[in-house]
């Protein structure tokens, strides 16, 4: 059976130590992580056995504004009243269609 670890919205990896240090047989699982705030890329691209995607998992496929915040905040929620996001400054992200790719991704039988 495939296990799957999935992350989206990895931020700055801080699920995947997690789970890797506690989860019993993390060994045994794909860890797949989605996250479109650039300041987290390199550190991302830098994690051994993990498939990275500088995506923001979303609802649909396409390009949208991305609000980041002071400190590590970020969302692609205009108008989101947590984090001190910058409104006026967006940038613009790649989005995937979340439940399309699981469908086309994953079977039943994955775990």
């Amino acid at each position: 059976m495939r296990k799957i670890f999935l992350d989206c919205g990895a931020h700055k990896a801080t699920s995947i130590k997690k789970f890797r240090e506690e989860y019993p047989n993390a060994d045994d699982y794909e860890i797949i992580s989605f996250e479109c705030n650039p300041r987290f890329t390199e550190t991302l691209q830098s994690i051994d056995r993990i498939t990275f995607h500088n995506k923001a998992a979303w609802i649909e496929d396409g390009t949208q504004n991305f609000y980041i915040g002071h400190a590590a905040s970020s969302s692609l929620i205009y108008g989101k009243t947590r984090g001190n996001l910058d409104f006026d400054n967006p940038i613009t992200v790649e989005s995937i269609d979340l439940s399309r790719w699981v469908t086309e991704n994953f079977s039943r039988d994955d775990y």
